[in-house]
C-alpha cells in the first residue's frame, strides 16, 4: 500500500490521492495532499525527536484549543488517532487553510505585534490551570557547559576538515560564530540559580509570526506549529518571541518600538515580575552561547536549509556580548514606565 492510498482509506479521502512537497520549514518534510474532488489537506512528517513525544505535543495542541485559544488541530483518522504511522515514519494530517495572511517579519503592523503579544498572554494565562499530562518533562533554564564546550571543540575540527584552507564563507562564519561562543563560555560564571523564575507552565514553545495567521485587520485567527511544546516559567517563552518577533536580529530604535508595545501588552494582560524577566533575559541569552545548532545541522546532518539563520545568529550573539546590560535595562525599562 502507498501512503497516497492509505490516506485515502484512513482519512476516508476521495481518490485518487496526491502529495506535492510544500515549500517552507527548515527541520521537517511538508507536503499538500490533494484529492479527485478537490479537497486539500496539510501533512506533516514528523521528525523522530517530536515523534517521541507527540502525545505531549496533541496534548497541548488540545488543551489551548479547549480554552478558546484558535490552534489548528490534527484530523483524526479511522482509529480516532491525530496522527499515523506509516513505513516507520509518523505523520500528523491538518486542514488546509486557504484563506489567510502571513506577514513578513519585519513588515508587522502595530496591530499584529499587539495581537501577538496578547494571544501569547492569554495562552499563558490559560496554561496556569493546565493539568500537565504525566509524560511532561518540566525544562528549566540550565545548561552544560562542559558538553557545549565539547561540540564547539568537535564542530571546529570538522570545519577544518571540510575547508582546510578556509576559503568558504560559510565556513569562515562558523568559525568566528564558535570561537565567540566559546570565549564566553570560558569566562561565564553565572548559573541556573542565579534566576528568578515563575513556576513552569504549558508553552507554545516556538511561538512567533511565522506560526500564526492573520486576518485583514491584524488579529491573529490560527496558531500552528506545537512541535516544541514544552513546559518552561512564561518568561523564557515572552523573551523568546520577543527577540524573534520585534528583533530579527536588528537593533535599532524601529526594532525598539516594536519591543515595547509587545512587552506593554502583554503585561497589559497578564503581569511580568520585573526580576523574572531579568533572569529570562540572561538565561536565553546565555543560553544561545551554549547553542551549536545551525553548525551542527549544517556540517553533521547535511541540512543547508538552516544556513539562512547563520549571519543573523552571529549579529545576536555579537551585539549581546558588547551590549546585554543596556539591552537589558531598555526592555526592562518598558515594564517601569507604563
Amino acid at each position: 500500500m502507498t501512503l497516497e492510498e492509505y490516506l485515502s482509506i484512513e482519512y476516508d479521502l476521495a481518490a485518487p490521492v496526491t502529495i506535492r512537497p510544500f515549500s517552507g520549514g527548515f527541520l521537517t518534510e511538508n507536503s499538500v495532499i490533494e484529492t479527485a474532488s478537490g479537497q486539500r489537506h496539510f501533512l506533516k512528517k514528523q521528525r523522530e525527536s517530536v515523534a517521541q513525544k507527540i502525545d505531549f505535543i496533541e496534548s497541548a495542541e488540545i488543551f489551548f484549543f479547549e480554552n478558546d485559544i484558535p490552534v489548528i488541530l490534527p484530523i483524526k483518522n479511522k482509529q480516532g488517532s491525530l496522527h499515523f504511522v506509516f513505513d516507520s515514519q509518523t505523520y500528523t494530517l491538518y486542514p488546509m487553510i486557504e484563506k489567510y495572511v502571513q506577514i513578513e517579519r519585519d513588515s508587522l503592523s502595530n496591530e499584529q505585534v499587539k495581537s501577538l503579544a496578547e494571544t501569547l498572554a492569554k495562552m499563558h494565562m490559560k496554561a496556569a490551570s493546565c493539568q500537565l499530562p504525566d509524560t511532561a518533562t518540566v525544562a528549566d533554564a540550565r545548561w552544560d557547559t562542559e558538553k557545549a564546550l565539547g561540540k564547539i571543540n568537535a564542530l571546529a575540527r570538522l570545519i577544518s576538515e571540510t575547508d582546510p584552507d578556509g576559503n568558504e564563507e560559510f565556513g569562515e562564519l562558523c568559525r568566528k560564530s564558535l570561537q565567540l561562543k566559546q570565549d564566553f563560555l570560558y569566562s561565564n560564571r553565572i548559573t541556573s540559580s542565579n534566576f528568578n523564575l515563575s513556576r513552569p507552565v504549558l508553552t507554545h514553545g516556538d511561538f512567533h509570526d511565522q506560526n500564526v495567521f492573520f486576518d485583514l485587520e491584524g488579529r491573529i485567527t490560527h496558531i500552528f506549529d506545537f512541535e516544541k511544546a514544552e513546559v518552561v516559567p512564561k518568561e523564557l517563552e515572552i523573551v523568546r518571541a520577543l527577540l524573534l518577533i520585534c528583533f530579527n536580529h536588528k537593533y535599532t530604535e524601529k526594532e525598539f518600538k516594536k519591543a515595547e508595545l509587545f512587552i506593554k501588552s502583554y503585561a497589559h494582560l497578564n503581569p511580568i515580575p520585573i526580576d523574572e524577566l531579568r533572569g529570562a533575559l540572561s538565561a536565553h541569552v546565555i543560553k544561545a552561547f551554549h547553542s551549536t545548532w545551525i553548525e551542527g545541522e549544517h556540517y553533521r546532518h547535511g541540512n543547508n536549509r538552516v544556513d539562512v539563520f547563520m549571519q543573523g545568529n552571529f549579529d545576536t550573539l555579537r551585539y549581546m556580548d558588547a551590549n546585554f546590560d543596556s539591552f537589558c535595562q531598555k526592555i526592562l525599562s518598558f515594564l517601569t514606565d507604563r
